[in-house]
């Protein structure tokens, strides 16, 4: 009988912020059990970067830098990069490869780069989720989200992704449950996938979660673990690339936690 099979893709996130790689102040329990129990890579490197571009590398396994086949793509309102595009026509998906073999394939994922106009990233899939409203994702109405909201979340200097910020807002405002939160969200919505699947077995399931990548907005009880208790600035929850001068100390110690 094939095995079933699990396939978990979290984005942006550091090695040396989990305790079984050595950082002390950091609490990832479940992480460092599974990681006890299981093989770990510790020279695993990436095949190309960033968040389109190395997905498409693990839902193929070919290379996709260097970006030679590039090309403009319409839909894509907020990246327009080198190696942000669909996967090519004649390239083969684990996912498709996996359905001929015989096993039932779901996706489950809030990384909302994979769903826009004129990309396929859910090729081969007979089951997949889109859990919508990260990041920049256009989901909701701007009006859900006023400028007074925007300006609190943005440093003393005012910079930032204003119109990201604006549009993020937007898609999490009503949240109070732990579950509304993305990364929840997404791998709750796994599980009950998982539990459908008893009856339909081989099984290959991916679960992609768009966190920790920014905007960094947890649960405030999570947010107090971390958080200086004396911190009383604005709530910077994303950065903008390139160097942190426009941050003040007690900011950037802020966005760090």
């Amino acid at each position: 009988m094939p095995m079933n099979l699990l396939f978990i893709i979290v984005d942006s996130f550091r090695r040396d912020h989990c305790g079984y790689h050595g950082n002390e102040w950091i609490k990832t329990p479940c992480l460092d059990q599974l990681a006890a129990e299981s093989v770990v890579f510790e020279r695993a490197m990436p095949e190309s970067l960033p968040t389109l571009p190395v997905r498409r590398a693990l839902h193929t396994g070919l290379r996709t830098f260097p970006f030679r086949d590039w090309r403009l793509e319409k839909g894509d309102h907020n990246v327009t990069v080198w190696g942000w595009q669909r996967i090519p026509e004649e390239q083969i998906t684990l996912a498709e490869a996996l359905r001929k073999a015989g096993y039932t394939t779901g996706f489950v994922t809030d990384a909302y780069h994979q769903f826009k106009p004129s990309r396929n990233y859910h090729r081969g899939f007979q089951n997949w989720v889109w859990v919508r409203g990260q990041e920049w994702d256009l989901w909701r109405p701007l009006s859900l989200a006023t400028e007074a909201e925007v300006e609190a979340h943005l440093p003393e200097s005012g910079a930032g992704p204003r119109a990201m910020l604006r549009q993020y807002l937007a898609n999490v405002s009503g949240r109070g449950r732990e579950e509304d939160w993305f990364g929840p969200s997404v791998f709750h919505t796994a599980m009950e996938l998982l539990k459908n699947y008893r009856n339909q077995e081989p099984s290959f399931l991916l679960v992609d979660s768009f966190d920790p990548h920014e905007p960094w907005d947890p649960p405030r009880w999570y947010l107090e673990l971390y958080d200086d208790p004396d911190y009383a600035g604005r709530d910077v929850i994303t950065p903008r690339y390139g160097e942190t001068k426009y941050l003040t100390e007690a900011e950037l110690g802020h966005l760090r936690a």
